[in-house]
């Protein structure tokens, strides 16, 4: 599993890395937290097309946002699919549709 996170996490991670390092605003320092809580940032529309024409960095956005369910589904198949979980989920299946009044199980 931790071999599977680092093929798919790790080049993932380093390319948002990458592409998020290239578009940073210079920090404007802690005293910019403390002061002017009304303040709305403005974008301009010149900022916002560069960012959606960059195809790599809209990519890399998009994915990003799949990337902890995809890892997620990843951590399922391998804990979730063993004889163990197998025979767990089967001994809670007639209790649930008991619960849920679907179905009666068989004595």
């Amino acid at each position: 599993m931790a071999s599977a996170d680092l093929v798919i996490g790790m080049p993932l991670n380093i390319a948002i890395l990458v592409t998020k390092a290239q578009h940073l605003d210079s920090w404007p320092g802690i005293s910019r937290i403390y002061e002017n809580w009304g303040y709305v940032r403005e974008v301009s529309a010149d900022a916002v097309d560069i960012y959606y024409n960059d195809p790599a960095g809209t990519t890399l956005s998009v994915l990003s946002g799949w990337f902890a369910p995809l890892l997620a589904f990843l951590f399922f198949i391998f804990f979730g699919v063993t004889q163990d979980a197998v025979r767990e989920y089967s001994r809670w299946y007639p209790a649930l549709m008991r619960r849920l009044g679907l179905k009666k199980p068989v004595p």
